[in-house]
């Protein structure tokens, strides 16, 4: 009978992680590097744990659990992986009884999955469905090739900007002497993803500056792609910012966030925004850009208007218990 056992955080979890991973997710990969370096720099003031369904001696499947923190701090955000010939519902029922012991001691009583709405998630989502999660979100998944990508397009629209006072600056390359570089930054970037939908029961949360810059950091230490800003007279009013997970998928970018602050939308700063990065991860060698949206966001009119290509929805789902 398969049993399950609490991870030890050792390299070969890491390793074995990866490998379970890499069993079920369609298009990507994950890379023990990058899940380690993850894992340290978790949000430490909720519980964060993971545990193993063994099958015998072999690992064959991975639950992870996250405690909200804050506003959320009754929220718990978990993701179960199963190599595929394990996959039944009594295995997937195993690692799930497991976290719910944990969520109990915990005191969550909001559990919050989600998953990619592809074939290799179907027993899965049986699953959740069965244990009656329901769907409470759904997303666009987008991808686009960035060496069929025409810049020429877009060249009238970053002259109107400029000619009205906008600037577009790289981030980690142009702005480190800006005054109060990242101050305004981190304000501006919680301004605007306050207007992003989130399920009923979970909330914006926001860190600590101290905490936002330390993951700030890491993010320009090791996976920066590219993070442009729109500044009009000192202010800063719009970004996007895309991560490249450079152990794995080195000619990959994965857009984390856009936006523009409320009075600025609607004169295409978004669209020249990732116009901008574009043209900054093509000069790297990045092949293919990701990104996603709540399907209602109007975000995703600007995508489909730069040549992203929808390829499949992701889901969220909740259960109250």
């Amino acid at each position: 009978m398969a049993k399950t056992l609490k991870w030890s955080e050792s390299a070969l979890d890491f390793k074995e992680i990866a490998r379970i991973h890499n069993s079920v997710l369609h298009d990507f990969l994950d890379h023990p590097g990058e899940l380690k370096k993850n894992w340290k720099l978790r949000d430490k003031t909720g519980a964060a744990e993971k545990y193993f369904l063994f099958n015998k001696e072999e690992r064959v499947g991975v639950i992870h659990m996250n405690q909200g923190t804050g506003k959320n701090h009754q929220n718990c955000y978990f993701e179960i992986f199963i190599i595929p010939e394990f996959q039944s519902y009594e295995n997937y029922k195993i690692l799930y009884d497991q976290m719910l012991r944990r969520v109990k001691e915990i005191q969550c009583n909001l559990l919050y999955p989600w998953s990619y709405l592809h074939e290799n998630y179907k027993n899965y989502i049986d699953f959740l469905k069965r244990e009656d999660f329901e769907i409470v979100m759904r997303h666009r998944e987008y991808k686009l090739n960035v060496e069929n990508f025409d810049f020429s397009f877009f060249e009238p629209l970053l002259d109107k900007l400029r000619k009205n006072g906008i600037q577009l600056y790289d981030s980690k390359n142009k702005m480190q002497n800006f005054s109060n570089h990242y101050k305004k930054l981190e304000e501006l970037v919680w301004n605007y993803i306050q207007d992003e939908p989130m399920p009923d029961g979970d909330f914006h949360v926001r860190k600590s500056y101290e905490r936002w810059l330390e993951k700030r950091k890491e993010f320009e230490e090791n996976s920066y792609g590219v993070e442009m800003v729109a500044v009009k007279k000192d202010e800063y009013i719009g970004s996007t910012r895309v991560k490249v997970n450079k152990m794995s998928e080195p000619n990959r970018g994965y857009t984390e966030s856009t936006g523009v602050l409320k009075q600025f939308r609607r004169q295409g700063i978004a669209t020249a925004l990732k116009v901008e990065s574009i043209k900054k991860l093509s000069s790297k060698d990045i092949k293919e850009i990701r990104t996603g949206n709540e399907i209602n966001n109007p975000m995703y009119k600007i995508n489909e208007k730069l040549g992203f290509e929808m390829m499949e929805q992701s889901i969220e789902f909740r259960k109250v218990i």
